[in-house]
């Protein structure tokens, strides 16, 4: 038996625990590997002309630099804090991780923890940490750590300008009622709208995917019990696995697309400005508490240096311009006019509201 030393934030040597000697310990002292999938504008390769977005890692000539991006910038700042070499490698199923019916992880999860998923195996796992749009569950948290969260939102319903637009407008409309508690009627007709007029994606293994299958509230269940029908009986209708693929679709044909505001707030401000987006926040539950983190093995050493460097980096005010420097407005002008017109299908929605509940009071008043 020998106590093992593990380099920590400070770059001190402490005693974590006494092990049986042979059985190899992480060196974090050297490179940590980092699994992460490309979607924009967390990871994407970088274009071959732009050298001044994100900074390379130091001493990494051959991987790092041929990306860029959000977690490319952040991972950088903390790599800056805790003087650490990050690696980054992009997950070999392009998923952001789901467990089987065996207990197994696909995605960034499953290469933090191998492909048992069992704490003896995790010391094979191809990745010292995930790092990108990876949603804080309490499902992935019962197998592996996450750090304090870089980022928090809520959901958004992408589309493209188009004569649908109107609809659009009037689910925007009928999701600002449901605020003032009139739920019951409001969710026939979101449901209504959902089911019979629009078409609508969401990506394998994301949040909306994760939201459906969880969500007690009735229209949630149904729509989800809709689209796994649907997936069944026309393959990658649905569903889809790559977030190109469904810009694709809401290009090409028409659908909309429910994901994770930050995505859906750097679609709908990048060239061409052809996307749109209503960000839903109250839908008769609670849909604001959601967060990404960097998630390791369980009692990995790297959860204080991660911490730490978070908390630095949220005191100093350098993670909110890592934010602003990738969620930029260049389609601003297009998104005000657009913001105007939600503003306008809302109010006449509340409109109807107050003269549904004058024409009840009078006819109250009348038989009384």
């Amino acid at each position: 038996m020998e106590d093992i030393g593990i380099y920590t934030f400070l770059r001190m040597s402490v005693i974590l625990s006494t092990i049986a000697t042979g059985i190899a310990m992480p060196d974090y002292s050297g490179s940590v590997i980092v699994t992460s999938v490309l979607e924009p504008p967390f990871l994407m390769r970088r274009q071959q002309s732009d050298d001044n977005r994100s900074d390379n890692i130091p001493g990494d000539k051959d991987n790092n630099a041929q990306y860029e991006g959000f977690i490319v910038d952040l991972i950088n700042a903390i790599g800056r804090i805790t003087q650490t070499r990050f690696v980054i490698r992009e997950a070999e199923d392009r998923r952001h991780g789901a467990r089987d019916d065996e207990g197994r992880w696909s995605g960034m999860i499953g290469e933090v923890l191998g492909d048992s998923g069992v704490i003896q195996e995790v010391l094979r796992g191809k990745a010292d940490m995930a790092a990108g749009p990876l949603l804080i569950t309490k499902y992935r948290k019962m197998d592996v750590d996450f750090s304090m969260p870089f980022m928090r939102f809520g959901y958004s319903i992408v589309f493209k300008d188009s004569p649908q637009f109107k609809n659009i407008i009037s689910l925007e409309g009928l999701l600002n009622m449901t605020k003032a508690g009139v739920t019951d009627d409001v969710n026939n007709t979101i449901r209504d709208i959902v089911f019979n007029y629009l078409h609508h994606d969401t990506i394998v293994g994301g949040l909306m995917e994760h939201m459906y299958k969880n969500e007690k509230q009735n229209v949630l269940k149904q729509l989800w019990a809709y689209m796994s029908r649907e997936q069944v009986l026309k393959p990658s209708k649905i569903l889809v696995d790559d977030i190109n693929v469904a810009l694709k679709r809401i290009r090409d044909d028409g659908v909309i697309m429910i994901m994770e505001t930050p995505s859906a707030e750097y679609i709908t401000e990048s060239l061409p400005c052809d996307l749109r987006s209503i960000r839903i926040t109250d839908v008769g539950t609670n849909w604001t508490e959601y967060a990404y983190g960097f998630a390791t093995e369980p009692s990995s050493p790297l959860q204080m240096d991660l911490n730490q460097a978070l908390s630095m980096l949220e005191f100093s005010g350098e993670l909110q311009l890592l934010r602003e420097r990738w969620w930029q407005t260049p389609c601003l002008d297009i998104t005000i006019n657009f913001a105007a017109s939600i503003e306008n299908g809302a109010i006449f929605f509340n409109k109807l509201i107050l003269l549904k509940t004058l024409f009840i009071c009078i006819l109250v008043t009348y038989i009384t």
